[in-house]
């Protein structure tokens, strides 16, 4: 038995289809042009292993890009892809803020830096997390997931 209340893309999943279709990917576009601004003005001449850092970083971020977008429209569509789909962002984008806090030391970037990369990539990993086990558990329990995607 469906209740129609709970059913359609609405409340905290319309929410989360936002987040993942517009805001998630602005913020990472936001990051990669300032980083790549800050690059190509100096950084990149500057600081050893910058650039590598932010040639190893940028298909990464899009990589999170296209996944977030991807899992989104599919939420929205109401298939049931899109809630794997979400986890695997979930996922994978607590990976990534991971992989961003050993980066600075695998590229050997200077210190002052490393350090500045190192406690940016810190802080964005406690959010990943923390993200990633508040929204993977409403996707889990949330009737309005279940009723909507018809789980």
């Amino acid at each position: 038995m469906r209740n129609t209340d709970l059913y359609g893309v609405g409340g905290w999943l319309l929410l989360l289809s936002l987040i993942l279709i517009v805001l998630f990917p602005a913020s990472m576009l936001f990051d990669l042009t300032l980083g790549w601004y800050r690059g190509m003005n100096g950084y990149f001449d500057l600081l050893d292993g910058y650039r590598n850092f932010y040639i190893a970083d940028t298909p990464l971020k899009i990589y999170l890009i296209f996944l977030s977008i991807l899992a989104g429209w599919f939420i929205i569509n109401r298939q049931l892809n899109g809630i794997a789909m979400a986890k695997v962002f979930l996922i994978s984008n607590v990976i990534i803020r991971f992989l961003n806090l050993v980066m600075p030391t695998l590229f050997a970037i200077q210190a002052d830096m490393k350090y500045i990369l190192e406690k940016d990539a810190a802080i964005h990993l406690a959010i990943a997390l923390v993200t990633c086990i508040v929204v993977y558990s409403y996707l889990l329990m949330s009737k309005r997931v279940k009723y909507t995607v018809n789980l």
